[in-house]
């Protein structure tokens, strides 16, 4: 279940599937767990997906959703970074 969606930069649309909070002197440490479609063309779409877990400190407990997601978070370099897995 997708917690919201973010549109990247590339185009890529991802799903926020896991949010984590944790407070910290001065912001929030944040780990989120996104997915989406597979990256690699010989992986049937049904049956793979890819992942990347971001981590990082922001000041308030902000989800992010479409274009108002964070500037930093829209660039991440997703066709670089994410990796394919068997659902």
């Amino acid at each position: 279940m997708s917690l919201t969606s973010v549109v990247l930069s590339s185009g890529c649309s991802i799903d926020l599937a896991e949010l984590r909070l944790s407070s910290t002197y001065g912001g929030m440490l944040v780990h989120r767990a996104f997915h989406s479609t597979a990256l690699g063309p010989e992986h049937d779409p049904v049956l793979y997906r890819s992942a990347l877990t971001v981590i990082w400190f922001q000041p308030a407990p902000d989800v992010p959703s479409g274009a108002s997601a964070d500037p930093a978070l829209r660039e991440v370099r997703w066709e670089e970074l994410a990796q394919d897995h068997e659902l």
